[in-house]
């Protein structure tokens, strides 16, 4: 009996295989291709989701050979283990708070009546200047996640403030 479940543990290691990251037993190009964006665009959308947009990340290089496509697929998903393993803003950022009162004050995350949009209200040119990248991704402050629109009103925090949100930062005692 003792002699068995050796051998039966090992014959189940052998029948397992390793899934490859294109997901298919042979890759070809464009599913390495395909494979590289997909992870790329799970990374950003993790990072966008947690409101970590101080971390930069590049394009995806999708113009190798498959070998190079696969190294690339494993460096994207290194980045993503990076990303889940980085506090997200809500454990870091000292204003959270104030955040979320003005943005108790404001409007829903997801609010789409214009000219403001979003859980802060913000405008089209304040999307811009301060979320471009968002902005060009997901459309207007109503589509982010609720993290990326903190995150985009503490790039402007930087420069100006609460002064954008003059009567509901006075309502949190903030300004």
């Amino acid at each position: 009996m003792s002699l068995l479940a050796p051998a039966s543990a090992s014959a189940r290691a052998d029948k397992a295989t390793v899934k490859p990251l294109c997901g298919h037993p042979t890759c070809t190009t464009p599913q390495w291709r395909k494979r590289v964006k997909q992870i790329r665009r799970n990374v950003v959308r993790l990072r966008d989701r947690r409101g970590l947009l101080h971390i930069r990340l590049r394009p995806a290089r999708l113009t190798h050979s498959q070998a190079q496509l696969a190294r690339e697929a494993a460096r994207w998903l290194v980045r993503w283990h990076q990303v889940k393993d980085t506090k997200p803003l809500w454990r870091t950022l000292q204003r959270w708070d104030d955040w979320m009162c003005i943005h108790g004050h404001e409007g829903a995350w997801t609010d789409p009546n214009g000219p403001y949009h979003g859980g802060l209200q913000m405008d089209a040119g304040f999307m811009r200047t301060y979320g471009g990248d968002l902005l060009e991704r997901y459309g207007t402050a109503d589509h982010w996640p609720a993290a990326a629109q903190v995150a985009v009103a503490e790039r402007a925090y930087r420069t100006r403030g609460f002064n954008p949100w003059p009567n509901t930062a006075r309502a949190c005692g903030v300004l």
